[in-house]
């Protein structure tokens, strides 16, 4: 039963707010309303599609499957009349899933960071201590079955009444 319970476990995560770290300073008019969409990576060996799944489908086309690679996209939607500074993104990644590497995007001037502990710390290249052969201990990329989070750190405020986008994709276990 491996259903849309993988989109399910990911927007609840972002409307109660770990997607976003509080605003400094926010007022009830100054508000940021996050959407998520996923859509499923369909490939034929012509090319490469992404169809859309619906937070509410019990059809056997929003089924996942292990193999599936899923595509999220995170929005802030800023609906305020002011811009606002010191936006963060950070979304957790289902535990059933695994991050592709090098693929979250956002604006160019945005700072992409991981966690691979469960959300406590993030950095730009996570690593892991790894013994070596000759028994030293070595500092290695971490593998991607180890990042836990993904987080967005806009460097550019959010225009009044403007959006700030991430994506990244995963693929099901």
């Amino acid at each position: 039963m491996l259903k849309i319970f993988l989109v399910r476990l990911s927007l609840i995560a972002v409307l109660l707010g770990t997607a976003a770290l509080p605003l400094r300073g926010q007022t009830p008019e100054e508000s940021v309303r996050l959407q998520l969409e996923v859509d499923r990576r369909i490939a034929s060996s012509e090319q490469v599609s992404w169809v859309d799944l619906p937070p509410r489908c019990s059809e056997a086309s929003c089924r996942v499957q292990p193999g599936d690679m899923l595509r999220y996209t995170v929005t802030g939607v800023n609906d305020s009349d002011r811009a606002i500074a010191n936006f963060v993104i950070t979304q957790p990644l289902d535990p059933q899933t695994t991050y592709i590497l090098d693929s979250l995007s956002a604006t160019p001037t945005a700072q992409l960071s991981y966690s691979i502990d469960g959300g406590r710390t993030f950095s730009a290249n996570p690593t892991i201590e790894v013994a070596g052969a000759n028994g030293r201990v070595e500092r290695r990329p971490a593998p991607a079955e180890r990042y836990t989070h993904v987080r967005v750190r806009f460097r550019e405020p959010i225009a009044a009444r403007g959006q700030a986008i991430a994506q990244f994709q995963v693929r099901v276990k």
